[in-house]
């Protein structure tokens, strides 16, 4: 227990420092970079991430949920990761061009072959931060990340951009970012290299880690088929507008998920014999989870002007509507998050993947019959999709339990009418107070509601969490 209490301290204090950081990198980025620039840059990203998630194809979950694994497991993994790593390699070199010409844009060719040096170090990060994260040792991890963030990422993407690199600064320190990582974690925890294996051992890697790898793409395809219809649809300026507001927006989610991700997913891989702590454990994550960012996501909806313009100063002024209305789907997205990570965790691979594929193709056609519209329309289609995402994978997640999703809805009540009593707050405000919506006035109710937030979560959710700890305790 007090491992676990550790770990999640731990993951919270990189949070805190890892977003300060990255809103204070964006601040000065969107300075020196135009929407077509950081169109070129989400774009480029797209491409890599999704070559990634196939090039590491899942081998390093595999060292994290395994009850026990040897010397020999783990460097079949990380002989498999550099294969499959250089066979990824090659390929995007030779079709950048293609790629490019596709979503007609000339200057992605370059930023795709810079990016694609990444395949070549993902296997010397990936394998030894997943042991560090089996055996929960945090502190290492949090210290090697901000040392990446700040000496590979922020200080040469700001520089390079105050240079006029244009995009290609923000792809390089990407690269700077993932050879740093991969430099350090390879000294502080080296992977064995020379070790037979046998064929069954891979077989069992790459079936587990095919699974993973399915998830993933799923995931991926859920998480950036709107980015890729509105980058071929209506151009890079359009989607750099949108991408730097759902890049704002998921902040919250991608920093908590990760928190969530590292300290429970080896947690709850350890527990899935023991359902009803299981269950006790997801509830009140997924209980808490969704209060804490639902109510970051009513901050987004009422006061965009002001975030936008705090952090990416004048220029961006179209991003302040998108980033208004996918606030309001801010809590459905961390519920999708949290259950993918239960799911994994349950050993519900394939369950998943399937439903996540399914979620993809019905957000594929909502957002495509919404580009005929306006990009409005593209951002609520995004949120009426999240919502039908919660659901399904919450429901697969209780089902792993034999638990009614229903019951958990009920279980959350005081949640939803507290936010609701928030939502109210912050409507009449709006509706009585004359200050603009981008003035920095509005401070002064933002930050009582939130500290009143904080203390009222505190109050919904002692019980629960003291009850948790003391269940896993047991």
């Amino acid at each position: 227990m007090p491992a676990l209490i550790n770990a999640l301290s731990l993951q919270s204090v990189s949070v805190v420092i890892r977003a300060i950081l990255q809103l204070l990198t964006m601040m000065v980025l969107a300075r020196y970079l135009t929407p077509s620039e950081f169109g070129l840059v989400a774009l480029a990203n797209l491409t890599i991430m999704l070559l990634q998630m196939l090039s590491e194809a899942g081998v390093s979950s595999v060292l994290i949920q395994r009850d026990v694994i040897s010397k020999q497991m783990i460097a079949a993994s990380l002989h498999i990761s550099i294969v499959i790593g250089c066979l990824f390699l090659f390929p995007l070199i030779a079709f950048a061009e293609a790629i490019s010409i596709f979503f007609e844009m000339n200057d992605l060719e370059d930023l795709l072959k810079v990016l694609s040096i990444g395949f070549l170090l993902i296997a010397f990060y990936k394998i030894p931060e997943s042991l560090l994260q089996r055996e929960m040792k945090f502190r290492p991890l949090l210290i090697i990340d901000l040392l990446a963030s700040v000496f590979a990422y922020s200080i040469p993407a700001i520089i390079l951009a105050i240079n006029g690199f244009g995009a290609l600064s923000v792809v390089l320190a990407s690269v700077f970012q993932l050879f740093l990582k991969a430099v350090i974690l390879g000294f502080y925890k080296p992977s064995p290299f020379f070790y037979r294996y046998s064929v069954t051992q891979v077989k069992d890697i790459l079936s587990f880690g095919s699974g993973v790898t399915l998830n993933r793409i799923c995931n991926y395809a859920y998480r950036n088929v709107d980015k890729v219809l509105i980058g071929k649809i209506f151009g890079q300026e359009t989607l750099g507008i949108y991408h730097v507001a759902i890049q704002l927006i998921i902040m919250p989610v991608s920093y908590i998920g990760d928190v969530l991700t590292a300290v429970f997913f080896p947690f709850l891989s350890r527990l899935k014999l023991d359902r009803a702590v299981f269950y006790s454990v997801e509830t009140i994550i997924l209980k808490v989870s969704f209060y804490i960012v639902s109510f970051l996501g009513l901050i987004f909806y009422f006061y965009a002007d002001l975030v936008v313009n705090l952090i990416y100063g004048p220029g961006w002024e179209k991003a302040n509507i998108i980033v208004s209305i996918l606030g309001l789907g801010l809590g459905f997205r961390i519920l999708t998050r949290i259950s993918d990570v239960i799911n994994r965790a349950a050993g519900q691979i394939f369950s998943s993947a399937m439903l996540k594929l399914f979620i993809s193709l019905i957000l594929l056609a909502a957002v495509y019959m919404a580009t005929y519209i306006d990009l409005e329309a593209v951002a609520i289609s995004v949120v009426l999709v999240s919502l039908l995402s919660a659901f399904l994978l919450m429901k697969l997640a209780f089902d792993f339990t034999d638990d009614s999703f229903l019951l958990f809805v009920v279980d959350i009540k005081w949640t939803i009418l507290t936010l609701f009593g928030f939502y109210l707050s912050f409507f009449a405000a709006d509706k009585i107070l004359t200050i603009p919506s981008d003035s920095l006035e509005n401070l002064f109710l933002i930050i009582p509601l939130s500290l009143l937030a904080s203390m009222m979560g505190f109050f919904l959710y002692r019980a629960d969490l003291k009850f948790m700890f003391k269940k896993t305790k047991a």
